[in-house]
């Protein structure tokens, strides 16, 4: 039976009311909830006459109420009948109460409204440093609404008193690139285990994108060797058509672009890329002739390098195509109510709580991603709710301390969205010289390095779990960080597969218990594709989650006995970077290894 969320009339009693035939009364979608004509238009009233009701204005200016909200038996707010008429006259809390209770109950108006608060976790800075109010109809248990509460630290005394921030309403916004500027500064001076910020060869080419002002930028072809700091973009292109750089249009492209003609992802990265202060930014699908085969070769070839030696990386987190853009507006908060405990006096912002998970968003389903973050020394990232900053020495660093909340907790298989290259794999040197081998590997030839061996399979694992516009790229697109490993073990790269490591990694299967790897990709999984990419011993000859049955490692039980030998797949040209055409597997009797069981 569908009721009006504001009212709780069913369409008999409309009908019954006089408003309308029964079989002619439709319900209307407004902000999550189903109301019925009448309230609707009571609803978008309030909207447009927002004010706080007398009831919502106490909660932060009366220490027994604030004591009550911490309580285990919270504080009746108002019956949901006052709740109704509140939000009639314009109440944004109570309508958002309101309109959020989930009791499906008819008769939900006769039950009090109690709200909790709930005092911060860690790094509290009072007894009163609430970050959250949620309410309870008086029938129901479990949690229903949550609001996020925080005080805007600029000339407002209550941040003393709470330490949660608002998250920027916009963006595009000079704040945006104080923060930035400051977290590379931070990292340019205090953090030791970043890479040196030795100005890198400039790529083939690059955008220069001039000053903040300027309509206009231009495609740069540099001289050969010029050095200098440049940007590269991280992004989603989608299925839609979209301006690029090809050979009709290539020496215009030299000559000037409009920024108002590009697509707003990369129309977005010019403006960071200006307002960060740099002067020029690398983009797939401007610096690389995309009608020209050998230029596309041997730009791709490079593409590890060219995120690697670049100065920062802007990410697109959530940006599903390239007309989206990442600086878009955010939500509105909720409301302000007035704050005035003891000689504290100010006002608090509230807004729906904000939870975001990575692995859901854009960057982290598409498999050209995984390598561009992990190859660049600095990562801004622009999330749905804020700016985050990422480097080899803070992983995950964010703004002040906002209402948002990061939903990462996955199997051992994807690992942290934040995690980074170990340090001696992203510095090319050998693991040997950073952390011993297993103490039960016997390799005389090879050492053995366990953790280095878990990341590469946690990598794989996460790697399979994302998408690709073309098929063919399964190991071109994760090219970059196998030339990382390959500089630190010095091993053979067997179509994804390491000699030092050849028969463990045979072992990779389709995912058996990692159901949110399945929820990204379609259901149309581990069927044999149509154009060969990689012989079929290779977890890249496959689509879909995979992981390895020795995925927490192994002990060799005998070395003089092992005799994998895979013929050097044929690749064109013959470079790690490039694809695959043909690969034989020769095998002779070996003992296998045993199975190093995951930690309990």
């Amino acid at each position: 039976m569908e009721l009006c969320k504001w009212c709780g009339k069913d369409r008999r009693q409309l009908s019954k009311s006089g408003v309308q035939p029964e079989d002619e009364i439709v319900f209307i979608d407004f902000e999550g909830a189903k109301l019925c004509v009448t309230c609707y238009e009571t609803a978008t009233w309030a909207v447009e006459n927002p004010k706080n009701c007398a009831d919502c204005n106490l909660l932060f200016t009366d220490e027994d109420v604030i004591q009550a909200l911490l309580s285990e038996g919270g504080y009746t707010h108002s019956t949901l009948d006052r709740l109704k008429k509140a939000a009639s006259q314009g109440c944004v809390l109570c309508r958002i109460f309101l309109l959020q209770d989930s009791n499906p109950s008819s008769d939900r108006h006769a039950f009090d409204l109690t709200l909790f608060a709930e005092r911060k976790k860690s790094g509290a800075i009072s007894d009163r440093d609430i970050d959250l109010l949620y309410f309870r109809s008086n029938h129901l248990t479990v949690e229903r609404c949550c609001v996020a509460v925080s005080a805007s630290a600029e000339s407002n005394p209550p941040s003393t008193q709470i330490s949660q921030r608002p998250s920027l309403r916009n963006l595009l916004c000079e704040e945006t690139f104080q923060q930035g500027r400051a977290w590379f500064q931070e990292c340019l001076q205090t953090h030791s285990e970043s890479k040196d910020l030795a100005k890198a060869q400039l790529p083939t080419r690059v955008l220069d994108v001039g000053s903040l002002a300027d309509p206009l930028l231009r495609v740069y072809e540099p001289p050969k060797p010029t050095y200098d700091d440049y940007i590269n973009l991280s992004y989603c292109w989608g299925r839609e058509q979209f301006l690029t750089t090809r050979k009709e249009n290539f020496e215009s492209h030299k000559q000037s672009m409009n920024v108002e003609d590009l697509p707003k992802t990369i129309a977005d990265a010019v403006l960071v890329t200006r307002g960060l202060g740099f002067r020029y930014l690398w983009v797939d699908a401007l610096c690389i002739i995309q009608d020209s085969l050998e230029d596309k070769m041997n730009e791709i070839g490079a593409m590890g390098d060219i995120y690697n030696n670049c100065t920062l990386t802007i990410a697109a987190v959530s940006a599903s195509a390239v007309a989206e853009g990442f600086l878009k507006p955010k939500p509105k908060l909720i409301a302000k109510l007035p704050y005035h405990i003891g000689d504290v006096v100010g006002e608090v912002e509230l807004a729906h709580q904000k939870g975001v998970d990575l692995w859901q968003e854009t960057m982290y389903t598409r498999g050209w991603c995984l390598q561009e973050y992990l190859l660049s020394p600095r990562v801004l990232l622009f999330t749905n709710a804020e700016v985050l900053w990422s480097c080899q020495t803070s992983p995950f660093t964010r703004s002040d301390n906002t209402h948002v909340t990061y939903g990462y907790d996955r199997s051992e298989i994807t690992s942290s969205p934040f995690r980074r290259l170990r340090s001696h794999i992203f510095n090319n040197t050998s693991s040997q010289t950073h952390s011993s081998p297993s103490s039960t590997s016997t390799s005389t030839t090879e050492e053995f390095n366990l953790e280095d061996y878990k990341d590469w399979t946690s990598l794989i694992s996460n790697y399979s779990l994302r998408q690709l516009t073309v098929p063919s790229d399964r190991l071109p697109a994760l090219s970059g960080v196998a030339g990382k490993y390959q500089s630190s073990w010095n091993s053979t790269y067997h179509a994804g597969l390491w000699s030092k490591h050849f028969i463990p990694l045979l072992s990779w299967h389709r995912s058996t218990y990692d159901k949110h790897a399945l929820e990204l990709l379609d259901a149309d999984l581990y069927k044999p594709l149509p154009k060969w990419r990689a012989p079929s011993w290779s977890w890249a000859s496959i689509e879909g989650p995979l992981e390895f049955e020795f995925q927490n490692g192994y002990a060799q039980t005998s070395t003089n006995n092992t005799h994998n030998n895979p013929d050097k797949p044929k690749i064109i040209p013959d470079h790690i970077r490039a694809k695959i055409a043909a690969g034989q597997l020769k095998a002779s009797k070996s003992q296998p290894p045993r199975i190093i069981p995951p930690p309990r």
